[in-house]
């Protein structure tokens, strides 16, 4: 038998199933850091462990790059992208020059500077395209180095762009909510609903 819905309830349904692959995209960006973080601290005895606070932000920074590299230069181990990952993170996400100088001494024993200025070099392209993007959208009152703690929402831009078509205020104000309850460091919960709002009002346009 077939079932016919109408478009409105083709859209809630699509909806919800953007809401569960969002929920799950922020989890493989912590999931990620968690496993980046073990093989650096099994490779290197290095902890960075601190790094778990912006999980979801690293994560959605540093996956694609990750991954892009992966695919790339395939003669780089997980271990090599892991170590070059977690100095890329550590540069941007946080000022502990003692860790950075101990990664950037493995890094050059390992003949992997260049590797890793390719590293970084993407990840500022990634940083600084994100940033412009944002800036873009006129989100009331923010700062722009404080928007880093946004990039968690890299990964699922394209999912922001299928919820474009159908949702409602209300839908975006329970998907921030949900997104929160994902994130380990506290955000303003006015600012990711604005600049979700925003994002999605891009993709309408």
């Amino acid at each position: 038998m077939k079932i016919v819905i109408t478009e409105h309830q083709y859209e809630k349904l699509l909806l919800e199933s953007s809401k569960s692959i969002i929920g799950d995209e922020i989890k493989r960006s912590k999931e990620f850091i968690k496993k980046i973080v073990r093989s650096v601290k099994e490779d290197t005895k290095l902890d960075f462990s601190f790094l778990f606070t912006w999980g979801a932000a690293i994560g959605g920074f540093s996956r694609p790059v990750f991954n892009y590299f992966e695919g790339k230069n395939p003669e780089l181990t997980n271990q090599d992208l892991a170590l070059l990952s977690i100095a890329c993170a550590v540069t941007y996400y946080t000022s502990n020059k003692e860790k950075l100088s101990k990664l950037l001494g493995i890094i050059k024993e390992r003949s992997l500077v260049t590797s890793f200025n390719e590293m970084l070099e993407k990840t500022d392209e990634l940083k600084n395209t994100f940033l412009s993007f944002v800036d873009s959208l006129k989100v009331t009152g923010h700062k722009m180095s404080g928007m880093l703690a946004y990039t968690f929402i890299i990964p699922f831009l394209t999912k922001l762009l299928d919820m474009s078509g159908g949702a409602t205020s209300s839908d975006i104000t329970v998907l921030s909510k949900i997104i929160l309850g994902y994130l380990a460091v506290k955000i303003s919960s006015t600012t990711l609903t604005e600049l979700i709002t925003k994002i999605i009002e891009r993709f309408r346009s």
